[in-house]
């Protein structure tokens, strides 16, 4: 499937958000509101949309973030990088965890796999 891989960095409601890890499908974020010192961290499952036309305009396929209805069931927010990490290995450590296809569109991402911390 040829989708277009989500950001390294974006910025939503007012936060920034930044890539720490990436592997397949699990993702680490640093947030911090813009001009803000406080850090939190999000893991996400990654989600993956299917093409889809709408009044007659075509949508690539994307990958996304979950949407806020998702959130403790794809998606997580701590408040220590150790806490965001025990749960980043504990979602790459089950073999069993599949793609998982939805057909949202959302403002947020990140980008294709790493398995080391981004500069």
């Amino acid at each position: 499937m040829n989708e277009i891989p989500l950001p390294k960095q974006f910025t939503d409601r007012g936060f920034t958000l930044s890539e720490e890890w990436r592997e397949g499908d699990v993702a680490m974020y640093r947030r911090q509101r813009i001009g803000g010192k406080a850090v939190t961290w999000e893991v996400y499952l990654v989600r993956h949309n299917k093409a889809f036309e709408i009044g007659g305009n075509h949508v690539p396929a994307k990958e996304s973030v979950p949407s806020p209805e998702q959130w403790g069931t794809y998606a997580w927010t701590f408040t220590t990088a150790e806490a965001a990490r025990h749960k980043f290995t504990s979602l790459t450590a089950d073999s069993t965890r599949g793609r998982f296809t939805v057909r949202e569109t959302h403002k947020r991402g990140v980008s294709p796999s790493l398995a080391t911390p981004t500069a």
